[in-house]
């Protein structure tokens, strides 16, 4: 009698442990983890626009050079001419009153040999977008 009333608590105990199991695995894979572009829509990005006097490698990757702008239209991505780039806050000083580039953002030129200027390759933002236009 003694032994029927120990596997029965063994088998209970068992029954126990395999649903917790159960549902511990259930509620880990029920929720899918945030990914990169889930993140990168829901962030607030700002738009500036190239205002440079000229397209060298310098001017180009001058943050001084680039302005805030409202719209948040793009370019039609020639690599000829930088136009406009979008960053996260994190890249902009004055968020709230007048939007700057910080000089993090490290804008990278690249030359067009076919028309002697340069454009925007790349920023230091990885969730920016680079927007460069025709000549």
């Amino acid at each position: 009698m003694y032994t029927k009333s120990f596997n029965t608590k063994k088998t209970w105990l068992g029954v126990m442990f395999s649903f917790a199991l159960v549902a511990i695995m259930g509620l880990t894979f029920a929720f899918k983890p945030f990914s990169k572009e889930d993140k990168k829509a829901k962030r607030l990005m700002y738009t500036f626009e190239y205002n440079g006097s000229n397209f060298s490698e310098s001017a180009v990757e001058n943050p001084a050079n680039w302005t805030y702008t409202a719209s948040t239209d793009l370019c039609n991505g020639a690599l000829v001419k930088p136009c406009r780039i979008q960053v996260s806050e994190t890249y902009v000083d004055n968020p709230s009153t007048t939007p700057t580039l910080k000089s993090a953002i490290n804008i990278v030129a690249a030359e067009n040999t076919g028309t002697s200027t340069h454009y925007v390759d790349e920023i230091a933002d990885d969730e920016g977008v680079v927007s460069n236009r025709p000549f």
